[in-house]
């Protein structure tokens, strides 16, 4: 946080603020958050995967990407629909209203690779019309490819965005791509299919940007808990 004693008369031409007036000038940095929602639980059943979205934060605006099956379907595919918010308290209060916690791990990063991400989501938009909106601030687009549980989920989606960013914030992956949340059977059917090189489990995420040695967050929020 910067501060300009504006004592030299250039100075005080300059800002137009009186001789020996201090005025205290604080620039917000962009930033992202990876938010991470844990498990919960709902009407008796356990859901035990996990949710990954990605917030761009600038002085200008702010987006949270939320990718996921939002048709209905169950199993490890489904269409691919990404959520675009506009304002995070709405998209917090959907994911605190489950009972999980959602932990935001914050980075800064240049105004630059701010708004490289948010070209990056809208290029994957590109020209597909809005399929659901809900008042100002959130709406919903089926992009070109649909949801794979392992290929093409909510984490490997929010993560090609923040590589725009911080392109080795994929720290020490073989260590933590253990499928967090999986049952065994699941497990055993996706190495079948070809176990992903990268991180797709939301917990094993989690687990990675908590241990990263080369890119310690510059914040660590908590968002919502056990109804």
């Amino acid at each position: 946080m910067p501060t300009i004693n504006a004592t030299p008369k250039s100075t005080k031409d300059g800002i137009g603020i009186a001789t020996k007036q201090v005025t205290t000038i604080q620039v917000q940095s962009p930033t992202i958050e990876i938010l991470v929602g844990g498990p919960y639980r709902s009407h008796g059943e356990e859901h035990t995967y996990g949710h990954v979205a990605l917030r761009v934060i600038t002085p200008d605006n702010e987006f949270v990407y939320d990718f996921g099956r939002y048709n209905g379907e169950s199993g490890p595919f489904g269409q691919g629909r990404l959520r675009v918010w506009t304002k995070f308290t709405k998209y917090i209060a959907g994911e605190n209203a489950t009972g999980r916690t959602t932990t935001g791990f914050v980075y800064k990063i240049p105004a630059a690779s701010a708004a490289n991400i948010n070209a990056h989501f809208t290029s994957l938009i590109g020209n597909r019309p809005v399929l659901k909106a809900y008042g100002d601030h959130m709406k919903e687009y089926r992009l070109a490819v649909d949801y794979h549980a392992l290929n093409n989920n909510c984490t490997t989606t929010a993560m090609t965005g923040v590589r725009v960013a911080i392109r080795d914030l994929d720290f020490d992956v073989p260590t933590h791509n253990i499928g967090t949340g999986m049952s065994f059977v699941e497990k055993v059917g996706a190495r079948g299919a070809g176990w992903p090189s990268h991180i797709f489990m939301p917990a094993d995420l989690q687990k990675m940007l908590e241990n990263n040695p080369k890119h310690r967050p510059d914040k660590v929020e908590k968002y919502g808990g056990a109804k």
